[in-house]
């Protein structure tokens, strides 16, 4: 089956699952909510110490008494379902329900579109479906206590402690548990966005590549071979005056140059930015593709952050361009100036929505 074919049969498939528990997932969060709003007494109202033997004694707020007494998780459990009218097994049951159905239909889908690893020019595809596969569906209540406890701890009895280890706050325990239903929750509503994502991709980027595949294949290409292409042109026989990448026009020059090697039609695209301090420049369109090439150089004061707020700015101003159906950012890097760039290539790879396709390089 071709992957369009398994777009049309796994896109009804998420909007189905998307539509049958959106109103579920919502009613189930609400219910977490208010056991935890009562939870929030037996917070505040904690008196014990991690490393104490008083580590589960509160105030009793319910019936005025300030003197401290012991408490467990069942007492505190008992109270927040009485006080809310929401009982912690019927919400774990739901949940249970809703994770299964999003699972089964992560495995599917992986099943399905495992095909495209093996496909070139599919980066942010291919990244976007090993993140799916190694989807974390929510945080564990063993996770939550560990955020929980203090950096520094005083006790009188540090052999007791190393030997036996903390003892958990009843509160804490009720919490993790309400803390890991509400964030298992949370992580199927980030699956069905990262899953329409991916597929709005796929089917943008075969709609657009399926004529001229191969002639698409160059444009990536061209980006990883050009610094080397660079480099070459300053090597030139008996000093003869060359081409010298020092800002982003002479960039765009050279690639305007590179990409005619296998497009006819490369137009100059006039854009001018609304940041402060930019003067105007030349996009490269590929008007027969629905591509713009915007070319961007690092240089002192463009690094990380200023990069990634001008291609989100850039981003929204390609949105609405009637030949634009896919942006491909190029910012080219010689000097190593962004930090870490394939965090943000995966970040801003991000802006993708379902009429744009935004793919950025940096390099080399």
């Amino acid at each position: 089956m071709t992957i369009e074919k398994q777009i049309t049969v796994l896109q009804p498939e998420l909007d189905l699952l998307t539509d049958t528990y959106k109103g579920q997932i919502e009613v189930q969060q609400e219910k977490i909510q208010k056991l935890v709003e009562v939870s929030l007494n037996f917070d505040q109202n904690w008196v014990g110490a991690w490393a104490s033997p008083t580590y589960n004694q509160y105030i009793d707020f319910t019936s005025g008494d300030s003197r401290p007494i012991v408490i467990n998780e069942e007492y505190i459990q008992v109270y927040i379902e009485k006080e809310s009218g929401v009982t912690i097994k019927e919400i774990k049951d739901e949940v249970s329900k809703i994770l299964k159905a999003h699972r089964d239909f992560r495995d599917k889908l992986v099943t399905e579109l495992s095909v495209i690893k093996g496909m070139d020019n599919l980066d942010p595809e291919i990244d976007l479906l090993i993140n799916i596969e190694s989807h974390k569906w929510g945080i564990s209540p063993r996770d939550y206590v560990k955020m929980k406890i203090p950096k520094s701890i005083i006790t009188y009895d540090l052999a007791t402690v190393l030997n036996r280890g903390l003892n958990t706050p009843p509160h804490l325990i009720i919490g993790g548990e309400l803390f890991y239903l509400f964030s298992t929750l949370a992580a199927t509503e980030d699956f069905q966005k990262n899953t329409k994502r991916l597929l709005r991709q796929l089917e943008l980027k075969f709609s657009i590549e399926e004529p001229t595949s191969d002639k698409s294949d160059f444009i990536i290409k061209f980006l990883n071979s050009f610094h080397n292409v660079a480099i070459q042109l300053r090597n030139r026989y008996n000093k003869r005056d060359t081409l010298t990448i020092s800002d982003e026009y002479d960039v765009q020059d050279l690639l305007h140059g590179l990409l005619r090697i296998e497009f006819d039609d490369v137009r100059p695209e006039e854009y001018t930015p609304s940041y402060a301090g930019s003067a105007s420049r030349v996009d490269l369109l590929l008007k027969k593709e629905k591509t713009v090439i915007e070319v961007k150089k690092t240089r002192y004061g463009l690094k990380d952050k200023e990069v990634g707020d001008q291609l989100i700015l850039d981003a929204q101003h390609y949105k609405a361009h009637p030949d634009c159906r896919r942006l491909i950012c190029f910012v080219y890097d010689p000097e190593s100036k962004i930090e870490n760039p394939r965090g943000l290539e995966n970040d801003l790879n991000t802006l993708t929505t379902d009429d744009l396709i935004v793919e950025v390089y940096i390099r080399p």
